[in-house]
């Protein structure tokens, strides 16, 4: 029970940070490209879940499934450290703006 909590608790954030990359996806791609590049992102996704379980697979076979899925969750933070300090404070829907008001 416990466990079927943490990856309910675990799946908010993700929807939240799905729903936002959608919407910067969206104000920042020009409307004749956002085609071709959703298809892009999506493409390099999964990709990216390819190598993930491939990544994956040798960890847990040897340490179980416990301590791979809190390296992910770790893998979670570390990224979102990383962003929020490589962004120096301001939001990119903020950038967006500013860009967008400067083409104009």
């Amino acid at each position: 029970m416990l466990v079927a909590a943490l990856f309910v608790a675990v799946g908010l954030p993700v929807a939240a940070f799905e729903a936002g990359g959608m919407t910067l996806f969206q104000l920042s791609t020009e409307p004749g490209l956002r085609g071709r590049v959703f298809g892009c992102i999506i493409s390099a996704g999964s990709i990216c879940m390819v190598v993930r379980m491939a990544i994956g697979g040798v960890p847990g076979d040897r340490l179980g499934p416990i301590p791979v899925v809190n390296m992910q969750g770790g893998s979670y933070v570390v990224a979102g450290l990383l962003l929020l300090g490589s962004h120096g404070g301001r939001s990119a829907i903020a950038r967006t703006a500013v860009a967008s008001n400067a083409g104009s």
